[in-house]
């Protein structure tokens, strides 16, 4: 007698669970593999490290020994975190020096002009030609090479003392356009003096009005000065022509020597005056750069030497970035890495450069750019580049990380802000 077996078909989801607990940890396996092959393979093409943005401060320091006559716009000290503007004025040192040099070299020119204009005045004179004709005589083929060389003497004289009076005129146009630039550097140190209060006052009717008064006398030196540098653009070279054109050896023996005394004496009063000129330049001391005052080191009326430190100014924004290289990726960062720097408040913010030196031995990190400020860290530290059109803040940190497989070419164009148009 054949006996019969009935089977039970196995629930599909049975199935799936079996299947599930069976498969599910070899492929979750699996991709973990995958994923640390795609990780070391991303390791070894990119490197990131944590930097932090520098500026340069600069140190201005007194370019003339001289009194400071006036520091920043309240006239007494320069306050501490102040917020300077390129070209701003910190502090001016007093006038005074130079302008007793231009009275010295003014008083020099009023007398080589006098002289100049004496001799040139006997040359013209007809009494002295006919005084000469008559020591020579009137007759003979001698008496008329005599009236020739006479002549050309003449002539020469007149030349030469025409060039020194043209000189002395053009000293003195040079004279006045030193003396109204220190006028108007003093106008505009008063103007810096009123601007608080005509902005800052319920009560400023009278330092406004003098305020107004001021910048009409401004306007009327400004147009006065244009018209110096002009006229003095199209003399000098006319006057200097002249001078060098004079035929010293028609001129009789003590005119020679007179002429030539003269002349080294135009060379001095120029050389003064081109040094009067650079110092007047200098009397005022600017800020190179946008940013703020942190030291401050003089007060007003305080008599200082050439090279004493007036005030210290840090930018507002960074110039490089600065970030160590830890050992295990020191072998393959070199100048030229292309390299990524985003803010780490901000990592939308961003912009491409270069690494620009790298430093000549390893070592520590400080305690910002470690991962574990806890534990001491070693690497090498190195510059990138920021670049101008980029503003940050020193002292910002920042996350850099280095291309390692790219071509290393800086990319100047700027990425700041390139997730929100707005950022900035």
């Amino acid at each position: 007698m054949k006996q019969s077996t009935n089977t039970i078909s196995t629930p599909l989801r049975y199935r799936l669970q079996r299947a599930r607990s069976k498969y599910l940890p070899v492929a979750f396996f699996l991709l973990a593999c995958a994923g640390c092959v795609f990780l070391l393979q991303f390791q070894n093409q990119t490197l990131v490290q944590v930097g932090e943005v520098e500026a340069v401060d600069y140190t201005l320091t007194t370019p003339l020994p001289g009194v400071v006559q006036w520091a920043t716009a309240d006239g007494d000290k320069i306050p501490v975190f102040t917020k300077v503007k390129k070209g701003q004025v910190i502090a001016g040192l007093d006038d005074e020096p130079v302008r007793k040099q231009i009275y010295d070299v003014k008083q020099q020119v009023l007398a080589l002009g006098e002289f100049a204009t004496s001799r040139l005045a006997n040359s013209l004179d007809p009494r002295f030609r006919e005084q000469a004709k008559a020591l020579v005589g009137t007759s003979g083929p001698r008496a008329d090479v005599d009236a020739a060389e006479d002549s050309e003497s003449r002539n020469a004289q007149i030349e030469a003392w025409q060039a020194l009076s043209g000189f002395a005129e053009l000293s003195m146009k040079k004279i006045r356009q030193c003396e109204q630039k220190l006028e108007l550097r003093k106008m505009d140190a008063r103007l810096r003096t009123l601007q608080p209060a005509v902005t800052g006052s319920q009560e400023a009717s009278t330092p406004a009005a003098e305020e107004q008064q001021l910048q009409t006398q401004r306007m009327m030196i400004t147009g006065e000065l244009q018209k110096l540098a002009a006229g003095i653009l199209s003399e000098e070279e006319l006057t200097l022509g002249e001078m060098s054109d004079v035929d010293i050896d028609n001129l009789p023996a003590a005119e020679q020597i007179i002429f030539r005394q003269r002349s080294n004496r135009c060379r001095l009063i120029s050389e003064q005056l081109t040094s009067i000129a650079s110092m007047a330049e200098l009397l005022d001391i600017v800020s190179p750069a946008k940013g703020q005052i942190s030291k401050a080191f003089v007060r007003s009326a305080q008599s200082l030497q050439q090279g004493i430190p007036v005030a210290t100014v840090t930018p507002a924004t960074g110039t490089w970035v600065v970030v160590y290289a830890r050992e295990q990726g020191i072998q393959r960062v070199d100048e030229g890495v292309a390299v990524t720097v985003s803010l780490l408040h901000d990592p939308r913010q961003k912009f491409s450069s270069t690494v620009a030196s790298v430093g000549p031995k390893i070592e520590s990190i400080p305690t910002r750019q470690r991962s574990n400020p806890r534990v001491e860290q070693w690497g090498r530290p190195m510059r990138i580049a920021v670049p101008p059109n980029v503003e940050i803040p020193p002292g910002s940190l920042v996350s850099v990380r280095f291309e390692l497989s790219a071509s290393g070419v800086a990319d100047d164009s700027l990425k700041l802000g390139t997730d929100r148009s707005s950022a900035r």
